[in-house]
């Protein structure tokens, strides 16, 4: 015998109508007299659609989604943000790209608001200033290369970095990041960062490049990053004595216009930070979610 389930009631009929509650009563003793005679009913159910809370790395059921968030000006001494994501415990990944300039990505309100974000202040140096920006994925090995090396001869250079870690961190992480001379290479000053995602701005130093030199500087890991980690790191070279202008390191990840970030794999917010004060910025957000 093959019996039925109804949401309301419990057991229905096989013809699929209500049962009455003699034909309950009937239907509930025929089970008794099965059970006792050693067999035991099926109820048939129909299929409930639920969500994966832990979707990982499957495929199944995933929509990606793209949406733009336009950042306004920012004023002389207001810095215009914009939420690109809200915390998301369902998120896969996401990426961005900036439109119409630079942004600073930055994982709170406050941080994005920092008049260190306006102008000058995210890589739009002085003509006598040089920068670079860049990024490792997962695996990142031992004395592997963040940053990049910014363009400098021989002087005096003042180095102005900040570093920042996404993904899976550990204690791994902690100040495993450092500044590298080209001549070995050798660490200069390793970074001050706890073992949690962030961006970390460091202490600038001062270097001194000999006439006749050729040294450049990076930002290198120190050790083998935990992997599932993602590293970051900026560092910008300002003369000393030659008319540069000190740079206040962004309080947050610089991101030109026109590049793809590096895909975001934490559920955090995410805020960004428009340092133009003459121009709206459009920036374009793609956001994968498993289910």
């Amino acid at each position: 015998m093959t019996t039925h389930y109804d949401y309301q009631f419990g057991y229905r009929s096989p013809e699929g109508q209500l049962s009455s509650e003699d034909q309950l009563s009937q239907e509930l003793q025929a089970q008794a007299e099965e059970h006792a005679a050693g067999s035991t009913p099926t109820p048939d159910y129909d299929a409930v659609k639920v969500e994966v809370e832990n979707a990982g790395s499957t495929s199944a059921v995933q929509t990606g989604v793209y949406q733009t968030v336009v950042i306004p000006p920012s004023s002389a001494a207001v810095c215009s943000t914009g939420q690109l994501l809200g915390r998301d415990i369902k998120r896969q990944y996401a990426r961005f790209m900036a439109i119409d300039g630079p942004i600073v990505i930055a994982t709170a309100e406050q941080m994005a608001q920092s008049s260190a974000n306006i102008g000058t202040a995210t890589g739009q140096s002085s003509p006598a200033s040089s920068e670079s920006t860049g990024s490792q994925g997962s695996p990142v090995g031992s004395n592997a290369n963040i940053s990049g090396s910014p363009a400098i001869g021989p002087g005096t250079w003042v180095l102005s970095w900040q570093v920042g870690i996404s993904g899976t961190v550990s204690s791994t992480d902690i100040n495993n990041m450092g500044i590298y001379n080209s001549a070995g290479p050798t660490l200069i000053v390793k970074s001050m960062n706890p073992g949690a995602v962030g961006n970390y701005p460091q202490t600038p130093i001062t270097v001194t490049v000999p006439a006749g030199g050729s040294v450049t500087y990076t930002v290198l890991s120190v050790a083998a990053a935990t992997v599932g980690a993602t590293y970051y790191a900026q560092l910008v070279a300002t003369p000393v004595g030659t008319g540069g202008v000190s740079v206040p390191v962004p309080q947050g990840i610089y991101l030109p216009a026109l590049i793809l970030s590096d895909v975001v794999h934490h559920n955090e917010a995410v805020w960004a930070a428009n340092p133009s004060t003459t121009a709206a910025c459009r920036v374009s957000v793609y956001l994968e979610r498993g289910f």
